[in-house]
């Protein structure tokens, strides 16, 4: 889908906190259609790859990025091509997504675990590295008392390792007839990629932050190395919308 910055950040209401910077240090882009003002990608470019290998493993790889202008079908007419398509020039996988501009991450295996289960609230996901170190992804809320038609109760996305907890994101967890619905106005909050980027031991993630369902907020969150708290930073987003 392709999908537009300037839209995206009036309809993105969810805060990031933890002491995350203001400005995140790298650059992000996923595989797929872009509106042409939403990324600065270029034809040619050499970014950092994960790449899905042919034999299941998953690897860091530098590669030139493939940026093909496309008929954007939401503001082009026939003929016009302003979207842009991001693809690998050449590679030896699926490339899961592309990064630069982040300090630590290097050419090389890169651990992944399986995919998550999908987020659903004060239903921890656990995930587990090779290091033996273990963390736990819970959207936490408070579900209304009573079964009114539609409810939203405030949310936060926390991480957990050990006694450490940090609060990746707050939202609204939306409750119709006293069930669980969605997060804000159908937002698709979910882990993109789960495991080892920078080879540290330590989890990394890729989780779409999300509250609206017109707007993909792909966001990596790196370990800063060491111990205590933050568990992860916040590196790398991109903003972008359906139409």
């Amino acid at each position: 889908m392709i999908r537009t910055s300037v839209i995206a950040l009036a309809l993105v209401t969810q805060a990031v906190t933890a002491g995350e910077p203001k400005k995140c240090e790298g650059k992000l882009i996923q595989p797929l259609n872009y509106h042409g003002d939403e990324t600065s990608a270029e034809d040619g470019q050499r970014w950092l790859a994960l790449l899905h290998q042919p034999n299941g493993t998953y690897k860091i790889r530098s590669v030139a990025i493939r940026v093909e202008r496309v008929n954007d079908p939401i503001v082009d007419e026939n003929g016009q091509k302003s979207g842009k398509e991001i693809s690998p020039r050449a590679s030896s996988g699926e490339a899961i997504f592309f990064f630069k501009g982040i300090s630590g991450i290097r050419p090389g295996p890169a651990e992944t675990l399986p995919p998550p289960a999908q987020l659903k609230p004060n239903t921890p996901i656990l995930f587990k590295l090779s290091s033996g170190k273990s963390y736990t992804l819970t959207l936490s809320c408070t579900p209304p008392n009573d079964s009114a038609n539609l409810q939203q109760v405030p949310a936060a996305l926390v991480l957990k390792h050990g006694e450490i907890s940090q609060t990746l994101g707050t939202f609204n967890a939306s409750y119709k007839d006293g069930k669980f619905s969605c997060v804000g106005k159908e937002g698709e909050l979910g882990v993109i990629w789960a495991g080892d980027l920078n080879a540290d031991g330590s989890l990394d993630l890729l989780i779409n932050m999300t509250d609206h369902y017109n707007v993909s907020l792909p966001t990596l969150f790196l370990s800063p190395g060491g111990s205590g708290e933050p568990i992860v930073r916040k590196v790398a987003q991109l903003i972008s919308t359906g139409c």
